[in-house]
């Protein structure tokens, strides 16, 4: 099943975590508090749906793993498709920078027996979602990291969200559409 977003004044579900040790308990981003989850079927996300970044991310991201964004993208990250939107009528995507998986297991490369090794950095599309979550806050969550991303592509190369996502493409450094993952995901 294909999800189809209605943008109304540009403003799109994803994926979550677990172990809350390290977590930074105050973290928000476009004024909602991150989700503490643990579920089964929240890692079931780590293991089928590639968690998207946002622009925030990368600087928390490279800060976490110790090197500067060209490299975190070379290393860490896909080019996705992105979400599939209707903006005034008209159906678009949304590319968007992705966590690359493990080639042995398909999973997130960061997951370890189970555990998330970047959690207390989780990109916003793990960190501020989690399976259980209502629907309706689910969307509007998606909505807010989708206008950060149509921000970022309004800009074009003058972002460096948008600059990285074109090198991995150009490199066919790409994953597939979230509609393919998510079919996985519920089976």
């Amino acid at each position: 099943m294909m999800l189809l977003f209605t943008l109304k004044d540009r403003k799109v579900s994803r994926c979550t975590l677990f172990d809350i040790a390290h977590m930074k308990e105050n973290r928000t981003e476009f004024g909602f508090h991150r989700t503490v989850s643990g579920t089964a079927k929240d890692v079931d996300c780590c293991k089928h749906m590639p968690s998207y970044l946002v622009p925030s991310d990368l600087e928390r991201l490279s800060s976490r793993l110790g090197c500067n964004p060209l490299e975190l993208a070379k290393e860490h990250l896909l080019a996705s498709p992105g979400s599939l939107i209707i903006e005034r009528g008209v159906p678009r995507r949304v590319p968007s920078l992705v966590l690359a998986r493990n080639p042995d297991t398909g999973h997130c490369k960061f997951l370890k027996n189970g555990l998330c090794s970047i959690h207390e950095s989780a990109p916003y599309g793990c960190a501020f979602f989690d399976y259980a979550m209502p629907k309706a806050e689910g969307n509007e969550r998606s909505l807010a990291g989708i206008n950060a991303l149509l921000d970022e592509w309004d800009k074009d190369d003058s972002s460096d969200y948008v600059l990285l996502w074109k090198i991995l493409k150009m490199s066919n450094k790409c994953a597939a559409g979230p509609e393919v993952c998510r079919v996985a995901l519920d089976e």
